[in-house]
């Protein structure tokens, strides 16, 4: 609960920061988080119902305030009405299933081998999310999904391998984990910063998820555990949905849909379209009609491989116009140069 309640303050204070301060913010609280795993002790069974009882009263909360009147006496544009996809929901779900299915071998070693692996699990993560989002556009969301189920998918791999939870298989498990809470949050911010859902509502909804897939994965391995060839069974089977899920569920289009597409924002329609408000960005800001035509297709939530397969150019050029159309904008993310073509002219 308290983990919760530290995403939700944390929520609260990046909303509105400039998206480098937020990556370098929630690196930090990684490597801080990391340091402090030594004073960490596990909750039992009774906290965690308690947690979750919580988590579902607060999913009642009401929404952020909808739009205002200015002093003109113009409304503002709603905050987009965000909804989680069901799809990106299971996705996620699983892979704390998994993680719980592999962490139960992880507790029955001694105090001091849970602490190194934690402890370098979490500093290894907050490398990877570091390099991942600052070497990718659109902070790599998709690619982030992609990472966090292949290194599952290994420590599965490894699981079967050995016969048995070994050192490498609860290592590799713990390592996607922690790239899984560090990339929540991201999204959380995210979400709460574009959507009318209130800051505590959305961490509700990501600790539901995450905390009922552990429980699930825990359950799954203690029910396994006398009977190997059930064990065997249990993780070839979340070998086939975490692999399954890469592909269909943390895909580029599905990703940047549900968190960049103009689609997803459901206001009503402004007095000039998207398209329109698209076009009179770009001619304020002197792009080139390459730029244009690139700045079209990312702002409507395309990838930047999308862009380039459409175009007949390569990926690190269409990288480049993105650059430029940022420099140009005056803008340092994709969402700040989404609400720049909403706001313009109003």
């Amino acid at each position: 609960m308290s983990t919760a309640l530290l995403g939700y303050m944390a929520i609260e204070q990046l909303i509105g920061v400039p998206l480098i301060w937020t990556i370098r913010s929630i690196i930090a609280s990684s490597v801080i988080s990391a340091l402090l795993v030594p004073f960490y002790h596990e909750s039992g069974f009774l906290l965690t119902a308690v947690s979750l009882t919580a988590c579902a009263i607060c999913l009642q909360f009401g929404e952020k305030p909808q739009s205002s009147e200015s002093e003109d006496g113009r409304k503002s544009e709603e905050a987009p009405a965000v909804v989680f996809p069901k799809g990106l929901a299971a996705g996620f779900f699983l892979l704390a299933v998994c993680f719980g299915f592999l962490q139960t071998f992880l507790y029955q070693e001694s105090e001091k081998t849970i602490e190194t692996v934690v402890i370098i699990t979490k500093l290894v993560a907050s490398g990877a999310f570091g390099l991942i989002v600052t070497r990718t556009e659109d902070t790599g969301y998709a690619l982030l999904a992609k990472t966090i189920s292949t290194i599952s998918i290994a420590a599965l791999a490894v699981f079967l391998a050995y016969n048995r939870a070994s050192i490498e298989s609860m290592s590799l498990m713990a390592t996607g984990y922690s790239l899984l809470e560090i990339t929540y949050l991201l999204i959380m911010v995210n979400i709460a910063s574009i959507a009318n859902r209130s800051s505590i509502k959305i961490v509700s909804i990501f600790f539901i998820i995450d905390t009922l897939g552990y429980m699930a994965g825990t359950a799954m391995s203690g029910g396994a555990a006398d009977n190997e060839v059930a064990t065997k069974i249990i993780a070839t089977s979340l070998v086939i949905l975490l692999s399954a899920a890469a592909i269909w569920l943390f895909n580029e289009k599905r990703v940047n849909t549900f968190l960049w597409s103009k689609e997803q924002k459901g206001n009503d329609p402004p007095t000039l379209s998207f398209e329109e408000k698209t076009g009179l960005l770009a001619s304020e800001c002197d792009l080139s009609p390459r730029e244009t035509e690139v700045l079209g297709m990312y702002a409507s939530g395309r990838s930047a491989a999308f862009i380039a397969e459409a175009t007949f150019v390569s990926s690190n050029t269409v990288r480049s116009h993105i650059k430029h159309i940022y420099a140009k904008c005056n803008v340092h993310s994709r969402q700040e140069l989404i609400t720049k073509i909403e706001d313009f002219g109003e």
